[in-house]
């Protein structure tokens, strides 16, 4: 972890007070109100003191006294959590680096608040397009991702398959040591769940049948498991999507990056020597 992480918490970069108050007088511009807009562009260009511009903006957003006691201030509060989004992403974004390693946690909640933030932009377009009406349920873009944490010792394929057969997801995407996933399809295994108790046929009767299929997709995914030798507290993040759960574990793609680098290289013979890789052909 490099220095920026380690002072994560603490980042000193991203807005200076100028630009901050220049995004907080912006906040509260609109189409009908250019007020805002001129004091902005007046302390950009030092027209006007920060001691001087804050003053002004705190005058001109004063409650107006005949203005009703009932009256919703919902948008402006959203704006201001908004302009602390803003404020935190930049400081974030700066103290990143590409190659940072990253708790699981840290990189679900960054991916779930990047999805939140889209489903409100979406669901607001959704309305301006309906002339202020509800938008439609299939007009918007909710995010159906679950996020689960495991250790390596614990991860079993009962995670994804001991569940009502509605809730199985299509495929399970297994992280590989070199480019690309590992792809279990349960897809019939599905289907032989939703098949009559009573099914019976010349390849079996449906207890066979599922144990069958299982059978299959276990062995798959008891040979990925055992081509690594990792520790059993490794963390393991489990995301469900839409129609198949992603497995990401930080040690296998610590072993992918590595092959991708030296692919790049044109230098993979260590790689392709690894034992690791035994799984490709299991």
């Amino acid at each position: 972890m490099n220095n920026s992480l380690k002072t994560l918490l603490e980042v000193d970069e991203g807005f200076t007070p100028k630009e901050e108050l220049i995004a907080k007088i912006l906040m509260n511009s609109t189409e009908d109100e250019d007020s805002f807009q001129e004091l902005a562009q007046k302390l950009e260009s030092d027209q006007i003191s920060l001691e001087d511009a804050n003053a002004s903006l705190e005058s001109m957003t004063q409650p107006n006294e005949a203005m009703n006691e009932d009256h919703d201030q919902e948008g402006r509060m959203s704006k201001h959590d908004l302009l602390k989004l803003t404020q935190y992403s930049a400081k974030l974004y700066k103290s990143l680096q590409d190659g940072d390693e990253l708790p699981g946690w840290i990189q679900a909640k960054i991916t779930l608040a990047a999805d939140y933030i889209g489903t409100v932009k979406h669901y607001l377009e959704g309305e301006e397009v309906m002339d202020g009406e509800e938008a439609p349920s299939d007009q918007l873009e909710e995010a159906v991702e679950e996020v689960g944490y495991y250790n390596w010792e614990d991860l079993h394929l009962d995670i994804f398959v001991n569940k009502p057969v509605e809730d199985i997801l299509d495929a399970i995407m297994l992280p590989l040591p070199t480019d690309g996933r590992k792809q279990l399809n349960l897809g019939n295994y599905k289907r032989v769940l939703e098949l009559p108790e009573d099914y019976k046929s010349k390849f079996g009767t449906k207890e066979e049948l599922v144990k069958r299929e299982l059978g299959y997709v276990e062995r798959d995914f008891t040979n990925w498991k055992e081509g690594f030798d990792l520790e059993g507290d490794e963390e393991v993040l489990v995301r469900c999507e839409e129609f198949a759960c992603v497995v990401e574990v930080e040690a296998i793609k610590k072993m992918s990056d590595e092959y991708s680098a030296a692919k790049a290289k044109g230098d993979t013979k260590d790689v392709y020597e690894s034992s690791l890789l035994n799984i490709l052909s299991k």
